[in-house]
């Protein structure tokens, strides 16, 4: 049996904000599923009513939501969320791309849904769908939020379930892997955090910079396998419609900010883009100060600058303003770089009409603002909580296949005393 482990996605915050952390139970990474995307995540069969849901804990799930020519199909999953605690869940549906012979302006549509044991909503103001929805060229992602268990707005304590629900005509016949995110925040407990800005700032992201090192650096295949980065510069390389995927630890009192820069890119005179988004620890997107650049052309020379809208807080959240707001969660943000390549294929042969190609783009990180608190003691996890768990699981790797090594050195050094 696979063992996971507790994953304090909010593990930069202050201490006093231990009963805020969310507890989020990760599996270890298991390799890609998918052509490009690499699927990670627990594998759990959801059911197709709320009586037959199999129960779950908080962390990263792995389904599939099959086909069908009957309208939307859902998975359901069942969590107990105990007094006073809000539920967090996104879904990531990964399709296994266009649908060039299928029928004109197909799409695939994705849902995430809270619900009680009644089958109401229990859904706060955060929820929505991001992707290419038309094409399914890309992962889509579909989020939501409960409000607080036993307050008038909320829901009862205890079973809640989460629902993942496909639509649309896009691959209609085939199933979809789908990752189920699911983070439960238990109740407040009156902790003091940076206050709520104003307003959103206004950035338009760092200056430039040179890597340090030379060559290519490496980037994730999806947001479970993001490769965790320092605050620098790196070189990295983007092929057409598949995302690469980083991560940066951001605590309270501090902000991501980013800069891409497209220094080369094969057949130069197509028209394409270069889109970069930000996802705080529980793949919801996170809101961009004024005058910044989500998506840009993706020519040499191309620049894209952004930042968040404001410092993490979770002060932030009760802000009335929508991108303030936003910016609430620290922890793993992960940012996501995609080339979007045109779509305009031959109707005979089914190839680009436009040829396309891989671009190098310059991502500069910087972290601004000074962490609030340390998290020692915010996880189960205890005195490793410091470290990115993309570290903590490779150097445990490591530290398996050195005393698998250690091992088979020991096995033959007796043989060869025996002999």
């Amino acid at each position: 049996m696979m063992d996971t482990i507790v994953e304090d996605t909010m593990r930069a915050a202050h201490p006093r904000t231990a009963a805020l952390a969310l507890v989020l139970a990760l599996a270890a990474p298991t390799p890609a599923l998918a052509e490009d995307y690499g699927l990670t995540g627990r594998e759990v069969a959801g059911a197709a009513s709320l009586a037959e849901a199999p129960v779950v804990e908080p962390g990263l799930i792995r389904d599939a939501l099959p086909g069908s020519t009957d309208g939307e199909v859902a998975r359901i999953y069942r969590v107990d969320v105990p007094e006073g605690a809000r539920l967090h869940a996104s879904a990531t549906a990964v399709p296994p791309g266009p649908d060039l012979d299928g029928e004109d302006y197909a799409y695939l549509d994705l849902d995430v849904r809270l619900l009680d044991a009644d089958g109401e909503s229990c859904v706060a103001e955060d929820e929505g769908s991001i992707g290419e929805k038309s094409s399914g060229r890309t992962p889509i992602l579909a989020y939501a939020s409960s409000t607080p268990t036993g307050t008038e707005d909320g829901c009862a304590a205890g079973p809640m379930f989460v629902e993942a629900a496909r639509g649309g005509a896009l691959h209609r016949d085939t199933a979809i892997p789908v990752e189920v995110r699911i983070a439960v925040e238990p109740a407040a407990d009156g902790a003091e955090h940076p206050p709520a800005a104003a307003s959103p700032l206004t950035d338009t992201g760092p200056q430039p910079g040179a890597p340090e090192a030379e060559g290519l650096s490496s980037t994730g295949s999806s947001y479970g396998l993001a490769t965790p980065l320092a605050p620098g510069s790196y070189r990295v390389r983007l092929s057409p419609d598949e995302p690469r995927y980083v991560s940066v630890d951001v605590a309270e009192g501090q902000r991501l900010r980013w800069r891409a820069e497209v220094v080369s890119a094969e057949h130069a005179d197509t028209s394409r883009s270069l889109e970069v988004l930000a996802w705080n620890p529980v793949r919801m997107p996170v809101p961009l100060a004024e005058e910044s650049d989500a998506r840009t052309g993706a020519s040499p020379g191309s620049v894209l600058g952004a930042g968040y809208a404001s410092t993490v807080s979770i002060a932030n959240r009760e802000s009335e303003d929508s991108d303030v707001a936003g910016v609430w969660m620290p922890g793993r943000q992960v940012l996501s770089l995609t080339q979007h390549a045109p779509l305009e294929v031959d109707e005979d042969t089914g190839a680009q009409i436009e040829p396309v190609g891989d671009v190098d783009v310059i991502l500069t990180i910087e972290v601004e603002g000074e962490a609030v608190g340390t998290s020692a003691d915010r996880t189960l996890a205890g005195a490793i909580s410091a470290l990115p768990w993309g570290r903590i699981l490779a150097a445990a790797g490591a530290l398996v296949t050195a005393l698998l090594g250690i091992g088979l050195l020991l096995g033959a050094i007796r043989s060869r005393r025996r002999g």
